[in-house]
């Protein structure tokens, strides 16, 4: 090969790794192999919920910040667009003036709207396929890792006994992680626009997934895993397939309904008692849904005495607050580690009050409005991935708080698929015009 003769040829073969490296994907899509890295990297480090790396994520978020400023011209549009979404991190910002906690709750709204940010990062710098191989992969390494370092504790759990936590710091937050990776799994598994690469993996990523539920010994990560990947897996499996046939869209559905209520009307004359009781002592719960109803009580009274702006955003579950530590003291734990109410709406009352919380609500109808939207008017072209986690994230509400965590890694990835269903709406717009 002859030496090159020009500095402008000698540059070109100094680019050629860098030009491979932009070129290569791990999933077809818009977004490089350097933009699926910072996704993989986002989904292993922000999750507040998610300790282990809890040291790179300052870093990575001032990584993100600079990503921002320098991508301005793709992310401005779609933040202007879904501006309404920051009226919560705002609310929260405000409450600064009657929390008895200011940097907390500073902090804690400036993380809000960082997060908020790094899901639309993600939506203008991928496409969606590309997010789902990366929350996957991102997820299936710590799963690997925590194969390596089986920790254990004793919970009372399902049946009681040693649970496996990996490298997680609760069962519950090890369940979580777990779901999200088995609907991803899944949602690939039953789309062959995926690479080929990813279906393979996608079965062993499921067994290893179920593995893990399983040994947590987490009646809610049981029934959430069932509840994900049976949606991922009917939207994915019967639900698109059956658009080819018309009519059977109808029957499916009614099919499903029928099945449904038939199963609850059989549970109901075969038990000895209701189905919610009798659902519960099969899980190995009770009917405080382990001790979380005690906890609910509590967060009534502390309702009552602050009902309008509620105590300030972040405020509550600190050493220096009584009604926090005694909560927590009716559980055995530390009033310094993360303990909540098991219950978003009463999190976000005893936070920010019914003003707080109408706004929360009204904020998260329209988003949730968006990301249905934008999947039932685009079914032939997306998977039902966001669908699936967002029916999973809807039901854990009712026993987790962590819808009013937006760094909790189901929350960035619902806004996520929120930040790309506006993204495609922006890029069509500007089309037209």
């Amino acid at each position: 090969m002859p030496f090159p003769q020009t500095p402008a040829a000698f540059r070109n073969m100094a680019l050629m790794p860098g030009q491979r490296l932009l070129s290569a994907r791990l999933q077809a899509g818009r977004g490089s192999m350097i933009d699926e890295a910072l996704a993989i990297a986002i989904f292993l480090a922000i999750p507040v919920e998610f300790t282990e790396l809890a040291f790179l994520r300052l870093p990575l978020l001032a990584l993100i910040l600079g990503l921002a400023v320098l991508a301005w011209r793709d992310l401005v549009p779609v933040l202007r667009r879904g501006w309404i979404f920051f009226l919560i991190p705002a609310f929260c910002l405000i409450s600064v003036l009657w929390s008895a906690f200011a940097f907390e709750t500073i902090r804690f709204s400036i993380f809000t709207a960082f997060a908020l940010v790094t899901a639309a990062l993600m939506a203008v710098r991928l496409d969606h396929r590309q997010i789902v191989v990366a929350l996957m992969l991102a997820k299936l390494l710590i799963a690997i890792a925590s194969l390596m370092f089986m920790e254990q504790t004793y919970v009372g759990g399902l049946n009681g006994g040693w649970a496996i936590l990996g490298l997680y710091p609760h069962k519950n937050v090890l369940g979580g992680h777990m779901v999200a990776m088995m609907i991803a799994a899944t949602v690939i598994l039953f789309d062959h626009r995926y690479e080929k690469i990813w279906r393979i993996a996608a079965l062993p990523t499921l067994g290893l997934g179920a593995f893990f539920v399983f040994n947590a010994q987490s009646a809610t990560a049981l029934v959430l895993m069932a509840l994900g990947c049976a949606a991922a897996a009917t939207i994915g499996g019967i639900w698109r397939p059956a658009a080819a046939v018309r009519g059977l869209r109808t029957m499916v559905l009614a099919g499903g309904i029928f099945v449904t209520a038939a199963g609850v009307l059989a549970l109901s004359s075969f038990s000895q008692t209701d189905p919610w009781t009798y659902t519960l002592e099969k899980l190995g719960k009770d009917s405080s849904l382990t001790g979380r109803t005690a906890i609910w009580d509590r967060g009534d009274i502390i309702i009552e005495q602050h009902p309008v702006l509620g105590v300030g955003a972040d405020a509550f579950w600190r050493p220096g607050v009584g009604q926090a530590r005694q909560i927590v003291g009716m559980f055995g734990d530390s009033p310094a580690n993360q303990f909540n109410f098991h219950n978003v709406y009463y999190e976000v009352t005893v936070h920010t009050g019914y003003a707080g919380l109408t706004l929360y609500l009204i904020v998260m109808a329209i988003a949730l409005y968006i990301l249905v939207i934008h999947w039932w008017r685009n079914q032939r072209a997306i998977d039902g991935f966001f669908i699936a986690m967002l029916a999973v994230i809807l039901a854990r509400s009712q026993t987790e708080s962590e819808m009013f965590l937006f760094l909790s890694l189901s929350m960035v990835t619902l806004w996520t698929g929120v930040f790309l269903a506006i993204r495609d709406q922006v890029e069509r717009d500007g089309k037209a015009a």
